[in-house]
């Protein structure tokens, strides 16, 4: 199981409205195509446009499907457009990470 976590800036402003389509869009086409939306965090100390969204997947592989599914579905080219505006394109990044397991005693 890997977990991506994206970080997202949002312009000033837009706050609610990047809420409203991360809940209402991103994190429903996520599950749609088989990814497990964790949650939408922001920053409360340090920078207050920074967002940040974490899905749950499989594996890389299994988030490679997702995303070429996702990118595939015209209900997600429209709702990536519908981004502009809103959030601040060039600054998103992502993190993969995976669980480490406790050693044995």
């Amino acid at each position: 199981m890997v977990y991506e976590g994206r970080l997202i800036k949002v312009k000033r402003g837009m706050e609610g409205e990047w809420t409203n389509r991360a809940f209402n869009g991103f994190f429903p086409m996520v599950k749609k195509h088989g990814g497990k939306p964790i949650g939408a965090y922001q920053t409360v100390i340090g920078n207050s446009e920074d967002y940040y969204i974490v899905v749950q997947f499989d594996s890389l592989s299994h988030r490679e499907k997702v995303f070429e599914a996702m990118s595939k579905d015209p209900e997600y080219q429209k709702l990536e457009e519908s981004w502009k505006g809103v959030i601040t394109l060039t600054n998103i990044y992502s993190t993969m990470i995976q669980p480490v397991e406790m050693p044995k005693k």
